[in-house]
């Protein structure tokens, strides 16, 4: 048995068991741990006295040893600027679950010297205490840590993936399962079709979509008589997609992260794919996981919906990035950014990179919508980015937005999209 807490302050104690899990078993580790870990990182931004810390309880299950001593927290005037992580693997009863925890603090902060805990699930109540990543030790998505402290190589496809980050935010879509469908837009039909010609796939092909949100890239599929199994960590976002699916009986839903989900044993899958999810799945986990899932000669398809800015843009888009400088929220690097075709496709050498797969085949698509100011807030709404911004921040953001678009005769904007579909195929 074990129980996983992570204190807000010294009177808010929040456990497993607040979130709603059909039981505790391996595959929902990760995704209980995200949400304990989304809870922990969006609390006010002002409670100055928020202490952060995580502990890993083993129940024991022999004679008890002596007590330990309860892990320092961070201390009341840490940088909450700062977000550093710790990854520790750890070993719950016999499987093994990845733990990325997010402490907040100096970043002159040393690591005790002492090991943390071994880890193990023998029943002798071990408790494992959450202390600062040092500057000494690199910045956050730098190294990792096993159960008893020891650095670990940085993986070279890594350089993208800032855990502290990243466990908070790709939890945060839940918040947004109800409106997520609607606000989103379609992806291009034209993406649909090439995705099918190019991997060959036809139906009733087994694929598996990871990160299926509500079903936006789910329900095209499935129409065309696809058996489809999609894993969510989201359990609103879940449960919204099997609502939505209701009528398709070859399609199936599960809660949980893809790194945690333990698939039925001797599956295998056509198509695996990812519509604007990918990038929150850990590198050290995804690649050589869909590899190991896919069938011989299968193939990884992966896609984005992102924010294009052609040359003829909508300049009311420079004039909503001076409210995101004026809130501490700019665009990292030149503004405007480089139109959408003079983009580089890092995602194609990442497939490269990861020694599973060869890309072959990358396409873009580029596509315009027309927003009111309603329907746009609508959609920021959607952004982790923004469900996660402090209340003041995105008061005046959604307050300037609405304040330039009442000066345009239609109230509207443009906006532009982007996707750039990459697929490889399995080695």
């Amino acid at each position: 048995m074990t129980a996983a807490t992570v204190l807000l302050s010294d009177d808010e104690p929040v456990s497993a068991s607040d979130f709603e899990a059909d039981d505790r078993n391996e595959t929902d580790i990760a995704r209980v741990l995200d949400q304990l870990l989304t809870r922990a990182g969006n609390g006010p931004a002002d409670r100055r006295s928020r202490r952060v810390a995580a502990r890993t309880e083993v129940a024991a299950a022999s004679s008890p040893r002596s007590p330990q001593p309860e892990p320092e927290l961070v201390p009341d005037n840490a940088e909450e600027d700062l977000a550093m992580v710790i990854p520790f693997g750890l070993r719950f009863n016999g499987f093994e679950a990845s733990l990325n925890l997010c402490a907040l603090g100096p970043p002159d902060q040393k690591i005790p010297g002492q090991r943390v805990s071994n880890g193990s699930a023998s029943g002798d109540g071990h408790t494992m205490a959450l202390c600062p990543l040092s500057r000494a030790l690199g910045r956050a998505g730098q190294g990792s840590f096993d159960s008893i402290g020891a650095p670990k190589a940085r993986l070279p496809h890594r350089q993208d993936w800032n855990m502290s980050r990243d466990i908070r935010l790709r939890a945060t879509f839940d918040r947004a399962a109800a409106s997520y469908q609607d606000a989103r837009p379609d992806y291009p039909d034209e993406l649909y079709s090439d995705l099918l010609a190019i991997t060959g796939v036809t139906p009733p092909a087994h694929l598996l979509e990871v990160g299926c949100g509500p079903g936006k890239a789910t329900l095209p599929l499935a129409r065309e008589g696809f058996r489809i199994t999609a894993v969510e960590l989201g359990d609103a976002l879940a449960r919204e997609a099997r609502h939505r699916l209701t009528g398709f009986s070859d399609v199936s839903v599960v809660t949980s992260s893809f790194e945690g989900w333990q698939p039925p044993a001797g599956a295998h899958f056509d198509l695996l794919y990812a519509a604007t999810a990918w990038k929150w799945v850990d590198p050290e986990v995804k690649y050589a996981k869909a590899a190991a899932l896919l069938a011989q000669d299968g193939h990884l398809a992966v896609w984005n919906a992102d924010h294009a800015m052609p040359t003829d843009f909508d300049p009311i888009f420079t004039e909503i990035q001076k409210v995101y400088e004026e809130i501490g929220e700019g665009h990292d690097g030149p503004w405007p950014p480089p139109p959408p075709e003079d983009q580089p496709d890092p995602m194609a050498a990442e497939f490269e990179a990861s020694g599973h797969f060869t890309v072959v085949a990358t396409k873009l698509y580029v596509w315009s919508l027309r927003y009111t100011a309603d329907a746009y807030i609508a959609l920021l709404n959607t952004f982790s980015g923004h469900i996660a911004m402090e209340p003041a921040k995105i008061e005046h953001l959604y307050r300037e937005i609405r304040r330039h678009l009442a000066a345009r005769p239609d109230g509207r904007l443009t906006r532009h999209w982007s996707a750039a579909l990459t697929i490889g195929r399995r080695l």
